[in-house]
């Protein structure tokens, strides 16, 4: 087996038939397998998957114990050299795993290959970035990212046949060797979702490994489906892993000063959102910024 296709879902069943399609659609050339983990998902008809697919291997979880956890889990069972790691809540568009593949053995030094992500429009999604520090801490936390990221997308897009040697690439859509998954210990498990990615390339970079963003190539992905509009929830998790990441990855002065900006960072965002959303996302978002100030100073 070359691919071993694994896709964590939670509550997207619509979604995940989609993605599935796509795959079958679109991947040609190759011998590969779909793995879905489910991590309990409330919508029950997803059993009835396997009478759609009966092709792809199915994990029913009896919780929800996680975005990384699932994908280890999965990995565990998967039988390809090869493992790509998709969302539920993506469309494969275009033959580009054989690609990829090619890039593993032209260079022995790659590590991790994935895609331009685009929203459903085709417009550029954010989904690759530089190594994580505090410079990129004071732009997360000083709503100066959008202006960063404005500039890596011109930079990205000027010329889509150039190969980026990156920090991080989004788990959304990634491929990478088994070997070196296993080598690296896989997803760390204490992510429960969001930055398990970004962590997942900082340790194969540690290997001396590249990373590569190929934005000639995309995926389609709707982002955050599993969340719907619970925007506290959507807040405080990716707050919660950005705290797990800094412990884990940063050296004690920096996980001090990486606190300080954040911290300081929410009480900005929480005097300034009662000038931005309607009042139900507001105060959502807000819940959501208490509770991670909270997290940080401590308190939580």
């Amino acid at each position: 087996m070359t691919v071993s296709i694994i896709i964590v879902n939670y509550n997207v069943y619509e979604l995940l038939i989609n993605c599935i399609y796509s795959i079958y659609a679109n991947i040609k050339d190759i011998d590969y397998e779909i793995i879905v983990a489910d991590n309990n998902s409330a919508e029950r008809n997803i059993d009835s998957i396997q009478q759609i697919y009966p092709d792809v291997k199915y994990i029913r979880l009896k919780e929800n114990i996680g975005f990384a956890k699932a994908n280890n889990l999965a990995a565990k069972n998967a039988n390809g050299k090869y493992l790509l790691f998709l969302n539920p809540d993506t469309l494969v568009i275009g033959n580009f795993i054989p690609e990829f593949l090619n890039k593993f053995k032209i260079n022995k030094n790659t590590g991790i290959c994935a895609p331009q992500l685009v929203y459903s429009d085709n417009s550029y999604q954010s989904s690759a970035g530089p190594e994580l520090g505090l410079f990129y801490d004071i732009l997360e936390s000083f709503f100066l990212i959008g202006i960063y990221r404005k500039f890596t997308k011109r930079k990205y897009l000027s010329d889509l046949s150039v190969e980026h040697k990156v920090g991080w690439v989004s788990a959304a859509c990634l491929i990478i060797e088994r070997d070196i998954f296993n080598k690296v210990g896989g997803f760390t498990e204490s992510y429960f979702l969001n930055y398990e990615d970004i962590d997942l390339c900082f340790k194969v970079r540690k290997l001396g490994m590249d990373v590569l963003y190929l934005p000639s190539y995309k995926c389609v992905h709707l982002d955050h489906k599993s969340f719907s509009a619970d925007y506290e929830s959507l807040v405080f998790t990716r707050y919660k892993s950005r705290l797990n990441y800094i412990r884990l990855n940063y050296k004690l002065l920096k996980r001090i000063l990486s606190r300080v900006i954040f911290i300081t960072g929410l009480l900005l965002k929480i005097i300034l959102i009662n000038f931005s959303y309607k009042s139900n996302e507001r105060k959502s978002r807000r819940n959501g910024y208490i509770k991670s100030l909270k997290l940080y100073s401590g308190l939580l």
